[in-house]
């Protein structure tokens, strides 16, 4: 016969928040989800990549933490006011 001892107990959820919070909780974690979700099926319907603005210098249009989508520009001539993206050879 194995003896153990119970060392403690880990509340769960419902026993620490409120149901009103719980509901905020739960509704803020589908939205995440459905937000990445329709990112992800974007990018793979088009050839568009989701991009995080890292700096300032579009503000106040596109704010830093800001996510855009950009897709590659062809032969096609880019208009004077575009708003471009561009990769270095080190990947920044």
């Amino acid at each position: 016969m194995i003896v153990r001892r119970l060392i403690g107990v880990r509340p769960t959820l419902s026993a620490i928040l409120p149901a009103g919070l719980r509901i905020l909780v739960w509704t803020y974690v589908f939205l995440a989800l459905a937000l990445g979700g329709w990112a992800a099926a974007i990018s793979m319907a088009t050839r568009w990549e989701p991009l995080i603005i890292e700096s300032g210098s579009m503000a106040p249009s596109i704010r830093p933490g800001d996510v855009v989508f950009v897709a590659p520009v062809g032969d096609e001539t880019i208009a004077q006011g575009a708003i471009v993206t561009y990769e270095t050879d080190a990947g920044a």
